[in-house]
């Protein structure tokens, strides 16, 4: 499976790297959104093929654009794409982001991994 990861914080995005590639994944990490953003929506990329099966997205990110900001703006183009919302943030504010946004899973940090990488599973 090919995973899209933006997250800030080098560490995490090294972390689930490891993690997803020791699983048989392939994981391409950013940790600015608009290099995610410009490679999502780049024009030589086919839309009906992708460029992830799935994305990890942290919801605080440097910028204007939150992590449900960029959630929205990739659903645009692949609005059927599963992704994992990962934050310290509390999980009523989660939830209450990413409303009408269906195939978005929270994830509270600090990360399992294992139940991480079991969710990745049943995709």
């Amino acid at each position: 499976m090919r995973v899209g990861i933006l997250d800030d914080h080098q560490g995490i995005c090294d972390m689930l790297s490891m993690a997803l590639e020791l699983a048989g994944h392939t994981a391409s990490t950013y940790q600015d959104s608009a290099q995610f953003l410009a490679f999502v929506t780049q024009e030589q990329t086919p839309p009906l093929s992708g460029v992830f099966d799935l994305m990890i997205v942290d919801y605080h990110l440097p910028g204007e654009l939150s992590g449900v900001d960029v959630i929205r703006r990739v659903r645009r183009i692949y609005p059927n794409l599963p992704v994992l919302l990962i934050s310290a943030e509390c999980p009523r504010v989660l939830e209450a982001a990413k409303e009408g946004l269906t195939g978005v899973k929270l994830f509270p940090k600090p990360l399992r991994l294992s139940t991480l990488l079991a969710t990745i599973k049943e995709y």
